[in-house]
């Protein structure tokens, strides 16, 4: 009987990319399927941070 995991993350999000790689390793070989799923963390747009602004 194969797992499934299903994982949630935002698609723009970089820490997607810090996990990804380890997880993938962690069940290659094994009979383990990964479905990944989008999470949208803001559902409206924003206008750009400006390296002018003050929260930067």
């Amino acid at each position: 009987m194969s797992l499934k995991i299903r994982t949630y993350s935002d698609f723009v999000c970089p820490f997607l990319f810090y996990w990804k790689n380890p997880l993938m390793e962690a069940v290659n070989g094994k009979d383990i399927e990964i479905e990944w799923m989008p999470f949208e963390l803001r559902s409206y747009s924003t206008e750009p941070m400006s390296l002018n602004n003050e929260c930067i």
